[in-house]
């Protein structure tokens, strides 16, 4: 879900944007940053998973450790692929979504579904 945003502009665009990362509260930060705490803090680890450790600084942890950005970033480009993969076989509900918000310059969740619903009726 996180890498959803940055798999449409790949798919869209045919790029991506400094707009899907680039910020702590960007949709790539924040999968790096819940990659890093499965891998050191909520015991999905591929090396010693019953320890806990509270990364404050999540950039230091994997600027110091070569094989656990390796590990994070393996994982965030599956998540990545899987991303481009579902929007790629959604492809219709993305750009009926894109009109319909375009059109209506906001939605709301139950308008987002109810397109998305008429979509997939289609």
């Amino acid at each position: 879900m996180l890498m959803a945003g940055r798999a449409a502009q790949q798919i869209v665009v045919g790029k991506v944007s400094a707009g899907s990362a680039g910020s702590d509260e960007s949709g790539l930060a924040r999968a790096t940053k819940m990659a890093l705490a499965m891998e050191r803090s909520l015991g999905f680890g591929a090396i010693q998973p019953l320890l806990y450790r509270d990364d404050k600084d999540p950039t230091a942890v994997l600027d110091g450790n070569p094989d656990l950005a390796a590990r994070i970033h393996a994982g965030l480009e599956r998540a990545f692929a899987r991303a481009v993969e579902i929007i790629s076989e959604n492809r219709d509900k993305l750009d009926a979504l894109t009109t319909a918000l375009f059109d209506a310059q906001a939605l709301d969740v139950r308008a987002a579904v109810q397109k998305s619903a008429t979509v997939a009726a289609a």
